[in-house]
């Protein structure tokens, strides 16, 4: 064993080759006739596409390129070459055990989120139907990590889970059932504007362990910093509850062949409403200002084209400068079976054919580790560790692997310690796990890439947008800051257009006349589709394809009458005394 980049089978070296070559092909010098654009939008990273797309369908006319030869920037999902020319051209630190099984069938994810199934993302690609465009698998399972034994446990994420709960004493579940009835009666006056965790442990009375669990593995929190107030986090849980068996046991799920399907599907909405969308293996080398706005773009092709708005991303430099964006530091962990402790064999396992050895354990399991759970000699994480588990049933990795994606905002130097200290070892070339399963490659990097193209400008412009990195572990976060800047931009366009003109310009062609179009309120609305029977709004099954339809589990015996004492304002005790408790009821 040594430390290296992954390598090819020799029986496919003429493939990959071909592959790596196609890669580091520098440009794309296919000529654009069209010159004049209303926006120019430069990746197409989560954001970016969503403007791409947004802006297209609202009448603007978008000229939509990417540097790369792949969808999603930072975001992207990579094939087996691709994965192994990323990790040359960045400061990873990689090491291949063994070959895995086949290099065809891998869907790489630089930088790996879910999808809320109740959340924002998910009604938009409904409301929009470019959800048709994709595939999903619902996650099984949400784990937490147990410091005091140093194990994942099972989320409680919905009232029988709460109730059926190992892992919590009868009081702890009591503080959580309370923390539920938040979502009917909301948050009261005094705390709405306070952080939640002020909430939780002066109100509900919670302890660390509780306390921490609804703000890192519930809510999802970051870090203690994570300033989120009462309200915010009352108004995400009702999301919760209402995504937690939607599609799946738990309220998430996961984009099949890789995130960076999501922006490959919106940069679609951009070529649908006549944007160029979307070139890859080309980018802005200069922007051109006049008057404190940007006038126009050339491209590293040589071809020049007039813009009135310029989008990129806030790692892009500009003049040698980008704007400060959090650092994520990844691990990937291809294994030969899952970390995590399996949940016990269903009854119905034992009629099938086959030995448990002979069958594949189906698994996309999603963990959190809170801040402070692992402590190192000299690393103490003030930041949560978030873990997504893949199979071959998410098209990320040929059958015989599991992918294992952990991130954070901590250093890569803390991640790497924890990893090599407790879930992996480096030496053996095995998992720290209850399946010891062998390990084909590990590898550390950190997001975003050190290589982005220097793009100059003669001064600074007004109308130059930043798309922000998304460092959640969902991808809600990516609507809600595409759609503000998408008002944005749009208020900026009005203002520019003056009075819209709804007949044609005389001399110009009514089908030419782009200003007839211009829509500045409408987002992400509904595509035309003139096959299409009845709308797929109403039939988020039919949208968001691959996903079966899974059914809530019936309340347990006894969970009614747990729900009715957390909603007291004085929770029983365990010892309380019934004949004194009536006693003091008929005082």
């Amino acid at each position: 064993m040594t430390d290296t980049e992954p390598v090819p089978a020799k029986t496919e070296v003429k493939e990959e080759e071909e592959e790596i070559s196609r890669f580091s092909t520098p440009i794309n010098d296919v000529h654009i006739d069209e010159k004049d654009f209303d926006v120019v939008v430069d990746g197409s990273g989560l954001i970016e596409s969503i403007l791409a797309g947004s802006l297209a369908r609202s009448g603007m006319r978008v000229l939509h390129i990417d540097e790369n030869e792949y969808y999603g920037g930072e975001y992207a999902t990579l094939t087996w070459s691709q994965y192994n020319q990323f990790l040359k051209s960045e400061p990873a630190n990689s090491k291949l055990f063994t070959e895995v099984p086949s290099q065809r069938g891998w869907n790489i994810d630089l930088s790996p989120k879910g999808l809320l199934s109740g959340g924002d993302y998910v009604e938009t690609l409904i409301n929009s139907s470019v959800g048709k465009y994709l595939e999903f698998k619902f996650i099984d399972r949400s784990l937490t990590y147990r410091s005091n034994t140093s194990s994942f446990v099972d989320l409680p994420s919905g009232k029988s889970a709460i109730f059926t709960s190992k892992d919590l004493a009868p009081m702890e579940k009591r503080r959580l059932m309370q923390l539920f009835q938040l979502i009917e009666s909301g948050a009261p006056d005094e705390f709405k504007a306070k952080p939640i965790g002020e909430y939780l442990t002066e109100q509900l009375k919670m302890n660390k362990k509780v306390s921490d669990l609804v703000k890192y593995s519930i809510l999802r929190l970051q870090s203690s910093d994570d300033l989120m107030t009462t309200e915010q986090a009352v108004a995400l849980l009702k999301k919760i509850a209402e995504s937690v068996g939607r599609y799946g046991p738990t309220d998430m799920i996961y984009s099949s062949h890789g995130l960076s399907e999501l922006p490959q599907a919106m940069s679609r909405v951009c070529a649908i409403y006549k944007g160029i969308s979307c070139i890859l293996r080309r980018y802005v080398s200069e922007v051109n200002v006049s008057d404190g706005r940007v006038s126009g773009v050339t491209c590293c092709a040589g071809q020049s084209f007039s813009c009135k708005h310029f989008v990129t991303s806030t790692s892009a430099k500009i003049n040698g400068a980008s704007e400060s964006t959090i650092p994520e530091s990844r691990c990937i962990l291809m294994a030969a079976d899952s970390m995590f402790e399996r949940p016990p064999a269903k009854k119905d396992d034992d009629d099938e054919e086959g030995s448990a050895e002979d069958k594949i354990y189906p698994h996309t399991i999603t963990a959190v580790i809170a801040p402070g759970s692992i402590s190192e000699e000299k690393c103490l994480p003030s930041k949560a560790i978030t873990i997504f588990e893949l199979s071959c049933e998410t098209s990320s990795c040929p059958k015989g692997v599991t992918t294992i994606h952990l991130s954070s905002q901590i250093s890569q130097e803390e991640l790497t310690a924890i990893v090599l200290n407790n879930f992996i070892d480096d030496e053996a070339g095995k998992l720290r796990t209850a399946s010891n399963a062998e390990l084909f490659h590990r590898a550390f990097f950190s997001l975003p890439s050190v290589h982005q193209p220097d793009i100059k400008a003669a001064s600074p412009a007004a109308n130059i947008w930043r798309c922000p990195a998304i460092r959640t572990s969902d991808v809600d976060a990516a609507i809600i800051e595409g759609e503000n800047m998408f008002r944005k931009i749009m208020a900026v366009e009005v203002e520019l257009r003056g009075e819209v003109s709804e007949t044609p310009k005389e001399g110009e062609p009514a089908e030419e006349e782009w200003v007839v179009d211009f829509e500045p309120t409408k987002f992400l609305d509904k595509l035309p589709d003139p096959e299409e029977k009845q709308p797929l709004a109403n039939d988020p099954e039919a949208v968001l394809l691959g996903i079966s339809t899974f059914t809530e589990p019936k309340p347990l015996e006894g969970e009614d009458d747990l729900a009715e004492e957390a909603t007291s304002d004085s929770p029983k005790e365990e010892n309380e005394d019934p004949d004194k408790a009536k006693e003091t009821n008929d005082e």
